[in-house]
């Protein structure tokens, strides 16, 4: 929040709440709604018109940030600074101390090669990933069955067959409440029970019983 003359915690914590509140109800809301709107688009339109009315909806928007919004990135930051000041020093030796030193070769090398062995050498992330690949695995299969299944065996047409996803909105959006409420309570139960002591894993206390009623749910 320096950056932008800010320095009240509160505002920062709210600008953060309003931005990550988008992505809490883009999935819960939009999403279901948005099978239940592209279904008349395909269905009096064309499939094209989806793609089309994206980009309606996008473009102006990517053009602004585009304009408006200033470069965050730090090694960014630092190698404008820097290519600027070699332009006015005269200095052509002048490096950011971010700025790779490696050949894009051998940065594309390492990119490939590091998240594999991540992925072998270490047990947590092993475990994160085949627990993540497995629910999102049965997502993406239900969402791609749900149209086979209703326009094949019920006969639904493709702009009918969108209301189908209403349903996991309507879930995803109820549960989303009771869910702040159980972790509340398990956050306060957890602290008493530590001498009045928070602990950041008590945010996630609950997740591990609901993971594990994965596999039962599915079966």
């Amino acid at each position: 929040m320096e950056e932008f003359g800010e320095s009240s915690r509160t505002v920062g914590t709210l600008m953060i709440s309003i931005y990550v509140l988008g992505y809490a109800f883009g999935p819960l809301v939009l999403a279901p709604l948005s099978e239940m709107y592209g279904g008349f688009i395909t269905q009096n339109l064309g499939w094209r018109w989806a793609y089309w009315i994206m980009i309606m909806a996008t473009g102006p928007l990517n053009i602004l940030m585009f304009i408006f919004m200033r470069e965050s990135n730090h090694p960014t930051i630092l190698a404008k600074k820097t290519a600027r000041l070699r332009k006015e020093l005269g200095r052509d030796d002048l490096r950011s101390q971010l700025e790779m030193k490696l050949p894009p070769r051998q940065v594309l090398a390492r990119s490939l090669v590091r998240p594999i062995k991540f992925l072998c050498k270490s047990p947590i992330i092993l475990m994160v990933a085949l627990y993540v690949s497995t629910v999102y695995g049965i997502l993406y299969l239900m969402f791609t069955t749900i149209p086979m299944v209703f326009q094949d065996i019920y006969h639904f047409q493709t702009q009918y067959t969108g209301l189908a996803y209403i349903g996991l909105g309507v879930g995803m959006f109820t549960a989303l409440p009771l869910m702040m409420k159980f972790n509340d309570k398990t956050v306060v139960r957890l602290r008493e029970k530590n001498g009045g002591i928070f602990e950041r894993t008590y945010n996630h206390s609950h997740q591990f019983k609901q993971r594990s009623t994965l596999t039962p749910n599915v079966i």
